[in-house]
């Protein structure tokens, strides 16, 4: 079946979402998943001077949302996570959810308990989820260590959440990034009823490697996934997310023609 693409405005970078304006929408995508955070990743740096953050203001968040709708583009999730065992990155991720309400978006895709962040985040998450419910939203646990790491860490931690207003956001590359020797497509297939939301990204299935070129460029076989997806039943979003190559500084110009490639090659395998 057709489904609908976004891309994360993460894949432009520091260009920011001017670039992003001055690029969609394309005609097989025509939404964003849009950063509500810094991202101080070299090969898709995103600080805050390139996206809305939870620092903007009413007017800010109001005005570029007009912008987006005036140019025909969906802003139908966003991305804000944090460290929740710190109760100022409780706070940052409420006040983005409000952001994201005001934005009109139905997912909000989020990753916690990076590291060393205890067991007691749970209800926090729990809390978040309602949270997201009252906005009219579902919240998508980000394809993360640890809580997330494969398909047994994501069915612990929603189980221990209980919450059906919280899924998993399946990232299609960070299973093999954070696992080694996994069968990515397997592990789908085991939580595919709870995969809410989708990052669609390449990758050559290596432990560690920073390779997220544009779609069809590495090993993943995205007509697989979302085969899988199909016979679950899934009706999300699926976003791309092309964090490029590690070591490179990519100009605007690639970081297009990767997002239009990466449509085309949905669009040979049936996806769009």
């Amino acid at each position: 079946m057709a489904h609908v693409i976004e891309v994360y405005t993460n894949s432009y970078a520091d260009y920011g979402l001017e670039a992003v304006l001055g690029h969609l929408p394309l005609p097989l995508c025509r939404a964003v998943e849009m950063a509500l955070k810094v991202h101080m990743v070299k090969e898709a740096m995103v600080t805050d001077r390139d996206t809305l953050t939870e620092t903007a203001s009413v007017d800010a968040v109001a005005a570029m949302r007009e912008r987006f709708l005036k140019a025909g583009i969906a802003i139908s999730s966003v991305n804000g996570g944090d460290r929740l065992s710190d109760p100022a990155g409780m706070g940052r991720v409420l006040e983005r959810m409000e952001i994201a309400e005001r934005l009109g978006a139905q997912t909000f895709v989020a990753s916690f308990g990076w590291r060393d962040e205890p067991a007691g985040i749970f209800p926090l998450i729990r809390e978040l989820g309602e949270e997201a419910r009252r906005r009219g939203m579902v919240l998508a646990l980000e394809t993360h260590a640890p809580l997330v790491k494969d398909a047994d860490a994501a069915l612990r931690t929603l189980d221990t959440i209980r919450c059906d207003n919280v899924g998993i956001n399946w990232d299609t590359a960070n299973i093999y990034y954070m696992n080694e020797g996994i069968d990515g497509a397997a592990e789908l297939r085991r939580i595919a009823n709870r995969v809410v939301h989708v990052h669609l990204k390449d990758s050559r299935k290596r432990v560690g490697e920073w390779f997220f070129p544009a779609l069809g460029e590495g090993t993943i076989d995205f007509a697989e996934v979302v085969g899988i997806l199909d016979d679950a039943g899934f009706r999300g979003k699926m976003s791309l997310e092309i964090e490029g190559i590690e070591g490179e500084t990519a100009d605007l110009a690639t970081r297009r023609r990767r997002i239009e490639d990466s449509l085309e090659h949905l669009a040979k395998i049936g996806v769009v």
